[in-house]
């Protein structure tokens, strides 16, 4: 495929003994990433044709004698016009009156890319937020907005606007399920939301056009799968001691082992605390301490994720029950009604959120799980001990969607 040529392209003579760049005179109006546009007007020994060193149709005793360029008119032009002038492009070349070939050396940068992947995802908001998408079959009105997505910038056009500002032109974007998407200007940053757990490691294709001048591209994305998790030291986890309690290293398989995922909540003692003060109330504690951390990950309100509990070390977080099962806590008071309190119930407890971006790290946390270990069972604490009333009544509303979401059975 064939691309504009721009001021700076480099240029080679076959005959000549050096690279030169291409300067544009022609115009001063149409850029590529602030670059003008070539045209067949560019032709001009030593103006727009820089002499490329020693021509090799010259030799002297003592050499070559000086490149003096003589351009006769640019050949295979593109079709299209600017101005009156046709457009130069990496197919065109020239021949000079002493017997060499002009033509570009490599292909300049150019347009063709109008969507670039965002390199940072962290200080964008989610179009989600105002598109959310509905899923069939779960229970109540709940909206799925806990996947990933794919962040694009616009960069520049895939043809000109003609008299229309660039700043001005109106973009739209369709992803397959025909979401519709509309920005303006060229230096706007997308969030593109993708929301089924079925799309999870698919590429993904996504439309792009300007709708004043109806110019498509389509571009393949793989949707984002990755999940941040926090290590230990990062977050300045304490070191095991065996001797406050089990710590029994599995000695097969992960994926062997592991087929369970246990949902719990911090407690109602806290709206929100820290994975490092659930690890110092487990190891510390008078009547149940326990060598580390009992649960393998936690999630905080944020969304963040936290590395607990070593994988290849078997659980503490439910009673009597931990083969074979890996422990999230939500750190969060998840518990609105109290229920299991008693007459402590009639004091003012801390109530916390389920967040958005809880919920969303919870189910990505979940998914990749599942992609490492192949879990079959999603379960709330209190399905495994019926005693219990974690992980709280707000986690409880919302299980049964989530193992329809994530493909995972009841206990």
């Amino acid at each position: 495929m064939s691309h504009p040529l721009t001021e700076n392209t480099k240029l080679k003579c076959n005959k000549g003994t050096k690279e030169t760049p291409l300067k544009v005179t022609s115009h001063s109006g149409l850029k590529i990433n602030s670059l003008l546009k070539a045209t067949e007007k560019d032709k001009e020994a030593n103006t727009n044709i820089i002499p490329f060193g020693q021509c090799k149709l010259k030799p002297t005793s003592g050499g070559y004698l000086p490149c003096t360029p003589v351009i006769k008119q640019w050949e295979k032009t593109s079709p299209f016009s600017l101005n009156g002038m046709k457009k130069l492009t990496t197919d065109s070349f020239c021949m000079c009156a002493t017997g060499g070939k002009v033509s570009p050396l490599t292909p300049p940068e150019t347009f063709i890319n109008v969507i670039e992947k965002s390199t940072s995802f962290s200080h964008l908001k989610d179009l989600n937020d105002n598109y959310p998408i509905e899923i069939n079959g779960l229970e109540g009105p709940t909206k799925v907005e806990l996947f990933d997505i794919a962040e694009y910038k616009v960069t520049s056009f895939t043809k000109e606007p003609k008299f229309i500002h660039k700043t001005n032109i109106s973009w739209r974007y369709a992803d397959n399920k025909t979401n519709l998407y509309k920005l303006n200007g060229k230096t706007v940053k997308l969030s593109l939301f993708i929301g089924e757990i079925d799309d999870l490691n698919k590429d993904i294709s996504i439309y792009a056009y300007l709708y004043e001048i109806s110019e498509n591209i389509k571009i393949t994305s793989r949707v984002i799968n990755t999940v941040k998790i926090i290590s230990r030291a990062e977050w300045g986890a304490r070191k095991p001691d065996p001797k406050k309690g089990l710590y029994e290293k599995i000695m097969e398989p992960l994926d062997k082992f592991y087929d369970t995922i246990v949902v719990h909540h911090s407690g109602n003692e806290v709206d929100y605390p820290t994975v490092k003060q659930v690890q110092d109330k487990h190891m510390d504690s008078k009547s149940d301490s326990r060598a580390d951390i009992g649960y393998h990950y936690a999630i905080d309100k944020d969304g963040k994720i936290y590395e607990g509990r070593d994988i290849k070390f078997k659980g503490s977080h439910v009673n009597k029950a931990n083969t074979g099962k890996i422990g999230i806590v939500l750190l969060a008071d998840l518990s609105t009604d109290d229920a299991g309190m008693g007459w402590r119930s009639t004091f003012e407890w801390s109530n916390g959120e389920l967040t958005n971006k809880l919920e969303r790290s919870l189910l990505k946390l979940c998914k990749f799980l599942d992609d490492l270990y192949g879990i079959e069972i999603l379960a709330g604490h209190m399905e495994i001990n019926t005693d219990r009333y974690c992980p709280g009544n707000l986690t409880m509303a919302k299980i049964n969607n989530w193992r329809k979401l994530l493909k995972m059975k009841k206990p």
